[in-house]
């Protein structure tokens, strides 16, 4: 895939994501999909303008974790879209 496929993908893939809450739905909990596979769109828009340090500060505050996690699941991002 190309670099503009892989970007369409993770916009299309937010916009489900953002879909399921906007119906009160939880993204992880639809079939086929991996427990936190779903990157909110806030930390995902502060990801794209290339905010890193803002992004695991709002994960940390949405999911309530460590730093650790909050830093291995948005370079996990980063990497799924090789966007950093």
């Amino acid at each position: 895939m190309e670099a503009r496929d892989h970007e369409r993908l993770r916009r299309l893939e937010t916009l489900v994501d953002n879909l399921y809450s906007h119906v009160g739905l939880d993204p992880a909990a639809v079939p086929d999909r991996k427990p936190g596979s779903a990157m909110p769109a806030e930390v995902a828009a502060l990801v794209d303008r290339g905010n890193k340090i803002e992004a695991v500060k709002e994960y940390r505050q949405q999911f309530g974790v460590g730093l650790k996690e909050a830093l291995e699941a948005v370079e996990a991002y980063e990497r799924r879209y090789r966007l950093g």
